[in-house]
């Protein structure tokens, strides 16, 4: 079952995954 919670990124993993785009467009 999946919670409503898990349906929402973290701010962890919002950081993360915009750390990774920055690091994918300026590679």
């Amino acid at each position: 079952m999946v919670k409503n919670g898990d349906f929402i990124p973290s701010i962890q993993e919002i950081k993360v995954f915009y750390q990774n785009l920055c690091v994918y467009k300026l590679g």
